[in-house]
């Protein structure tokens, strides 16, 4: 009975197990296989932000999911280069680190590691560890303790050497501001090019205090805009000067208890307040030498009589000086009655008063300067107000020409020797020394928006009355005279002198310059000149250009090395009809020269623009 149990159970027994081996078997083909990895070298380098490489960066390749597993690293060496061997694709995320720099990170596509090679763009880390160091002074040169710098957000006070400090900044631009318990204020760029490669920048010293002048810091004063030529009027139509609008000193910084364009030109008011100083005035930066240490002056005014006279004076601050205070010169009187013109006037009968002021003890010195009226004045009469008074003329010479003012009737200019073929008024040896050189490539004839007698937008631009020196002989120049842009009128029959005649002196000029012009008359050319002065010998050479648009295809040769030009196309919403001229000066590189530009002979020269370039 249990033998035949057993034969009977024995063919079954054999199908389990068969069956439990095939079930094993299909169970082991159905199995996953590991995914097979995707792997790249990777290299790339680091840099500084001030492009130098960065050694010892840590760089660390991280899975793109949550857990952020570091799969790979490499090190920079001191080329800043780095290679990372077999990076799996998973770690698609660098992060670059090193102690003293902001973390920089990128991101690898996952296609890239196809190619089995991968290189990073260049990698900045921004140094974090920088800082910029410097010294507050007052005026008297002393350490100021307790100023308040900021810095972004980051705010801190001077010690008691005037010190301060900021850390932990990146390298890039920063402006610093300061004030004081008083309320001065001043304002201080530190541009990256300053932090050295340690990363430590040291700003500029800053000189903080009370105001030298009513209404204006000493850092104002300290740049203020430079007064480039010697020649400056504010007169109108009243007199044989004429600029047919207010005159051009409007343009010019001023501090006023009150200011008004006066029919004379710039009115500056008296106050009964600050006696003693300058209330009312003119402001600049202004290189002074021998050759322009008199500032000779014409002004006149309203309400203002021999028994109560407006004080006119100057004051003036050597900017190399450790003491930062104002110079005053000697007051001196003003009121109607004065003095008359010698030749009188073209329709008005005033009366004006001339002045000189001796600026020789700062020969050889970059000062500060402000013209204008004295405070404290006691009105006679308290209906009338307190007298303003209309600065005419001044002119930066090498003489007194108070006597020359009287005579000509305002024309009167530098006197002296000239350079060789340019008897021109004002063309003097002396005044082209002095001349300040202008650092700029690139000059506006446009009005920028100026109405008549509106010069004051002018102010702080590089619009031609601005920066360039302009000698003129009756009624010369116009400058919103023909469609908004800078005019130089001419005589109708001399080749010989211009009439209209700006000037500019440049150090190192680069090689081309460009003018962009119309004529105001079409019909026959306009005769103007260009003329290089080199000051080493004063010898003067007479420009043709090198090339023109075609809107200038009417160009003539003219007398005395003028240039006609007949083109009265062109307006400042359509300058393409302008007439473009290029001049080749490559022959004054290195050379310090003033190059000038003259109308003799025709209509209004009207200039668009002037530009500079190599």
């Amino acid at each position: 009975m249990k033998k035949n149990f057993f034969v009977r159970a024995l063919p079954l027994l054999v199908l389990l197990i068969a069956g439990t081996l095939l079930s094993v078997s299909c169970n082991k083909e159905k199995e996953p296989q590991p995914e097979q990895k995707v792997t790249a070298n990777v290299s790339g380098t680091v840099i500084d932000d001030l492009d130098n490489p960065l050694e010892g960066v840590t760089v660390s390749f991280v899975t793109a999911d949550s857990k952020k597993e570091q799969q790979a690293v490499a090190t920079t060496g001191s080329d800043g280069k780095f290679l990372a061997k077999d990076v799996p694709s998973t770690a698609r995320v660098v992060n670059f680190t090193k102690d003293g720099y902001a973390t920089a990170s990128t991101t690898i596509a996952e296609a890239k590691f196809a190619s089995g090679e991968i290189t990073l763009e260049t990698v900045v880390l921004a140094f974090s560890e920088a800082s910029i160091e410097g010294k507050v002074f007052d005026l008297n040169s002393t350490p100021y303790a307790g100023v308040t710098v900021t810095c972004n957000a980051l705010t801190t006070t001077t010690d008691e050497d005037g010190f301060y400090s900021f850390s932990g900044l990146t390298i890039k631009d920063y402006t610093l501001n300061f004030s004081d318990t008083a309320g001065n204020t001043a304002e201080l760029s530190v541009t990256a090019d300053k932090f050295t490669s340690e990363g430590v920048a040291y700003a500029d010293n800053i000189t903080l205090g009370s105001y030298i002048l009513p209404g204006l810091s000493f850092s104002e004063m300290a740049s203020a805009p430079y007064w480039y030529g010697n020649n400056y009027a504010g007169g109108v139509g009243a007199f044989k000067m004429q600029w047919n609008h207010v005159g051009f000193l409007t343009a010019y910084p001023y501090r006023a208890v009150g200011y008004r364009n006066a029919a004379e030109g710039i009115s500056l008011v008296s106050g009964g307040d600050n006696e003693g100083e300058l209330v009312s005035y003119l402001y600049g930066r202004k290189k002074i030498t021998s050759d322009n240490c008199y500032i000779n002056l014409c002004a006149r005014t309203f309400r203002a009589y021999q028994n109560a006279p407006a004080k006119l004076n100057v004051g003036v601050i050597d900017l190399s000086s450790s003491t930062k205070t104002i110079t005053y010169l000697t007051p001196q009187d003003t009121y109607q009655g004065l003095k008359k013109m010698g030749g009188g006037t073209k329709t008005l009968d005033v009366e004006h008063n001339m002045f000189c002021f001796d600026l020789s003890a700062f020969a050889g010195k970059e000062v500060g300067f402000a013209i204008g009226v004295m405070g404290g004045y006691k009105r006679l009469n308290e209906e009338e107000g307190y007298p303003e008074t209309p600065i005419v003329r001044i002119l930066f010479a090498d003489k007194d020409m108070t006597a020359e003012f009287d005579k000509d009737d305002l024309n009167a200019t530098f006197t002296g020797e000239k350079p060789a073929g340019c008897d021109w008024p004002g063309f003097t040896k002396a005044n082209l020394r002095s001349l300040m050189p202008n650092p700029g490539t690139s000059f506006t004839g446009e009005s920028l928006g100026a109405e008549d007698g509106e010069y004051a937008v002018w102010a702080g631009t590089n619009h031609l009355m601005m920066s360039w020196a302009i000698e003129i002989r009756d009624e010369a120049t116009t400058p919103l005279q023909d469609n908004s842009v800078f005019a130089l009128r001419a005589h109708r029959s001399n080749f010989n002198v211009p009439t209209g005649l700006m000037m500019s002196r440049f150090t190192n000029p680069k090689k081309n310059m460009t003018i962009k012009a119309r004529t105001y008359d079409g019909s026959k050319p306009t005769y103007f000149r260009v003329t290089v002065v080199d000051l080493s010998d004063f010898s003067a050479t007479a420009l043709a250009p090198l090339s023109t648009s075609t809107a200038a295809n009417a160009l003539v040769e003219g007398e005395n090395s003028t240039i006609g030009l007949n083109n009265d196309q062109g307006t400042v919403n359509d300058p393409s009809k302008f007439a473009t001229l290029n001049f080749d000066l490559s022959a004054f590189s290195g050379k310090d020269v003033v190059i000038a530009i003259g109308n003799h002979h025709g209509n209004n020269l009207s200039i668009y623009s002037v530009d500079f370039a190599d």
